[in-house]
């Protein structure tokens, strides 16, 4: 019996395999695009419905150092922001503090921190810099105020997310 060249056979196989990988892309894709955390989903219903979501972010007392249990929340926020056309928007990343001590240290200290939102998206995410833009608003945007309780000022120490449409000329 004549030998066939083993190529022959290959060749079938592999057209069937190709076939098969191009008719479950979309699927996979869509897959994808549907797993995110409710709590990334909720982020981006509140970016999409609302412009803007605030985030609870920690960081250590005085400091720009966001702190081990902050991460998942960012996980979340950037899996949210994953879907966003960027050639559309870009991301303003806002820092707010409550008023407890100097404004002007207060002002310093939420712009380092939303700088510091911004690296951990850009090291982690690889985000593009033009996407990103930190914005520090100190106390100049409380939330609750006066601020009467320590729950008070939770609510104003935060990181702000908005979504701003790029203008287009």
């Amino acid at each position: 019996m004549p030998q066939r060249p083993l190529v022959i056979f290959l060749i079938p196989t592999l057209l069937i395999t190709l076939a098969l990988v191009q008719a479950c892309a979309p699927a996979l894709a869509v897959r994808a695009v549907r797993s995110l955390s409710p709590e990334a989903e909720e982020i981006q219903a509140d970016l999409f419905n609302n412009g803007a979501v605030d985030l609870d972010i920690r960081f250590a007392t005085g400091k720009a150092d966001i702190l081990p249990e902050s991460q998942p929340l960012l996980d979340d926020a950037a899996a949210a922001l994953a879907d966003i056309d960027r050639e559309k928007y870009v991301l303003h990343v806002v820092g707010h503090t409550d008023s407890t001590g100097d404004a002007a240290l207060n002002m310093s200290l939420s712009q380092k921190r939303a700088q510091a939102v911004v690296a951990y998206f850009q090291a982690k995410y690889a985000m593009p810099w033009w996407f990103l833009t930190p914005i520090g608003k100190g106390e100049t945007e409380l939330k609750v105020n006066p601020e009467k309780t320590d729950a008070d000022r939770a609510v104003n120490r935060r990181v702000e997310l908005v979504l701003v449409e790029k203008d287009v000329k």
